[in-house]
């Protein structure tokens, strides 16, 4: 397990020099499509990929040993889910890439994570497969998007990935 907080690799250089393409790590379809775009756009733009896990509020303040036993074991899912999509962010870009853990909402979270981390350059999502955007692309591309700093790119949901595979 890892200690820390923040789990951002801080000496990297070239994160700094080419910057970071954010994208909230889920497992949902459109996170697996939009990991594989903003990995492609790795070998054009130099940038570095860059995975955000939130784990969102439980609520479980009264159950103080219950709530820091759910926190851990949240901690250490989050953890090996990073660690399992950055063997595949390796194999396609040959770069290890950037995590964060985050607690709190998610859309607060991303905003305060991007306001604070000038070496994000973009925030990439991915669109819902099933027609209707989700709650981040829906709050990004409307009110939220004037709190952003950085460009926002939402990859179809209907795309294949050797569509994606094509754009570039």
């Amino acid at each position: 397990m890892i200690a820390s907080e923040d789990m951002t690799h801080k000496n990297d250089k070239n994160r700094d020099e080419d910057g970071v393409l954010l994208l909230i790590a889920d497992k949902s379809d459109e996170f697996s499509k939009a990991l594989r775009y903003a990995s492609r756009l790795t070998e054009y733009s130099g940038a570095h990929i860059g995975l955000v896990y939130i784990m969102e509020e439980q609520g479980f303040q009264h159950w103080g040993n219950i709530e820091e036993r759910m926190q851990e074991e949240m901690r250490t899912e989050a953890e090996q889910y990073l660690f399992d999509v950055a063997t595949t962010v390796l194999e396609i870009t040959g770069k290890i890439p950037v995590f964060y853990i985050q607690q709190g909402a998610k859309a607060e979270t991303i905003v305060s994570l991007i306001t604070n981390d000038k070496t994000i350059k973009m925030l990439i999502l991915g669109g819902d497969t099933q027609g209707s955007p989700g709650p981040l692309v829906s709050y990004f591309s409307s009110k939220g998007l004037g709190q952003l700093r950085v460009p926002l790119t939402v990859v179809p949901g209907h795309l294949e990935m050797s569509d994606i595979d094509n754009i570039f």
